[in-house]
């Protein structure tokens, strides 16, 4: 890892306060972010979500802010100055980001929702569905169509109403009986009588 130089103070002679709130305040939030963005590069524990968090903040936001002190009366020279700091950290942030990627372990597995099953039989094969998905997936707390469930697998319509079948599985929305509902019903246009129902 190169080492990186601090950020550089504001120009010439003079306090700081001498360019104004604006430019201060603008100077502050970038040396803010460069130096956090090192303390990050610098970590042995860094892992690659923050350091991209970093790499975006910094190239995105940081050199839109450096862009536009561009206009200002601080000299040029101090400017390209620190456009060098912030693209050396940029490029340190990346090949960073990149080491983090590869040390890593891939944690996401990828569940399987359709299996499909070649039985040696003449025909298409056999589309096995995941139990434990379909429950929850037709579930009363869930409001997803058919068509869509059927798009998200990757199968007909009509095939997924039969593998519904098959699996004893029902799209229900609730489990009141019509007994309980008209007891529901007219306990609510007992507390409510100017509802319209």
């Amino acid at each position: 890892m190169v080492l990186l130089p601090t950020f550089p103070d504001l120009p010439g002679p003079g306090p700081p306060s001498r360019w104004g709130h604006n430019i201060n305040r603008a100077h502050q939030v970038i040396s803010r972010s460069y130096l956090q963005a090192l303390r990050v590069l610098h970590r042995e524990d860094g892992d690659s979500l923050h350091i991209k968090y970093h790499l975006d903040f910094i190239q995105g936001r940081i050199f839109h802010l450096l862009g536009n002190l561009g206009p200002t009366q601080l000299p040029e020279p101090w400017l390209k100055t620190c456009a060098q700091c912030l693209g050396h950290l940029l490029v340190e942030l990346a090949i960073a980001q990149k080491g983090a990627e590869d040390n890593e372990p891939n944690t996401v597995s990828r569940m399987e929702l359709v299996t499909t099953i070649h039985i040696g039989r003449v025909g298409r094969p056999t589309k096995r569905l995941n139990m434990e998905w379909m429950q929850d997936a037709v579930s009363g707390n869930r409001r997803l169509s058919l068509q869509l469930l059927s798009q998200l697998l990757g199968i007909h319509r009509n095939t997924l109403r039969y593998k519904l079948q098959e699996m004893g599985l029902s799209r229900r929305f609730s489990t009141l009986n019509d007994i309980d509902l008209d007891l529901l019903l007219k306990l609510y246009k007992q507390l409510h009588p100017n509802s319209g129902l």
